[in-house]
């Protein structure tokens, strides 16, 4: 292995620990297999302490050089905790200025890390409690509005984007549900009624009468040759 790639193993640990705890904390392990997220942590653990050197080596040649398998869904799980990253990088004023994207946001894992707690409160909204007490935030928001309006006498287009909803994946993005079409019935009135189902619609005395009556005359009617 290049000396390059060669890292201390307390300061990888340390810096993986706090990025599968970001994980946690923003609803990317919820339900999943915990092997992928580590792995993808580990990548940008190892990544982020000398970004300079690294920042070239893919996830692949990660795996490769520390002679580990690389699971399937480790790369979908990078991407997730590269965007949760950018996320947290947009409430920081000096990297707002930088135009991060998720390759170099890697240089400032450890600032991030370092503010995490203040940062995903302000990146992200706490989507399970809104959605229980959603009406009574719209009524804060609206109060909240117009303060700001009256007071910093802001036009409604410069407005601050609210923080983005966390939620786990699985209610972020639900899986499409498959609706089986039922089979169309078509009735032309042709078709065959048989006795018993006659029987039912015959209400008085007469009917039934008559209906015997037919039924015994197409009995006795002989049969055509």
């Amino acid at each position: 292995m290049p000396a390059k790639y060669v890292e201390d193993k307390d300061k990888m640990l340390s810096r993986t620990l706090q990025l599968v705890e970001l994980a946690n904390e923003t609803w990317l392990v919820t339900g999943r297999h915990p092997l992928p997220i580590i792995t993808a942590a580990a990548f940008l653990a190892w990544q982020s302490l000398q970004p300079s050197h690294r920042l070239t080596c893919s996830l692949a040649r990660f795996c490769k050089l520390a002679n580990v398998d690389l699971p399937y869904p480790a790369a979908s799980r990078l991407q997730e905790l590269l965007a949760v990253l950018l996320q947290m990088a947009e409430q920081l004023a000096w990297l707002q200025i930088l135009k991060l994207d998720k390759r170099s946001v890697v240089k400032h894992i450890d600032d991030l890390l370092q503010h995490r707690h203040l940062l995903i409160r302000m990146a992200f909204r706490d989507g399970t409690a809104e959605v229980e007490s959603q009406e009574e935030l719209q009524g804060q928001q609206q109060e909240q509005e117009e303060v700001e309006d009256n007071s910093l006498d802001k036009p409604k287009g410069k407005r601050p984007a609210s923080p983005a909803l966390l939620l786990p994946p699985c209610m972020l993005k639900p899986p499409k549900r498959i609706h089986s079409t039922s089979p169309v019935s078509t009735v032309t009135g042709d078709e065959n009624i048989s006795d018993s189902e006659i029987e039912q619609y015959l209400r008085t005395p007469q009917e039934v009468r008559d209906f015997q009556r037919a039924q015994a005359a197409s009995q006795a009617a002989p049969n055509p040759p």
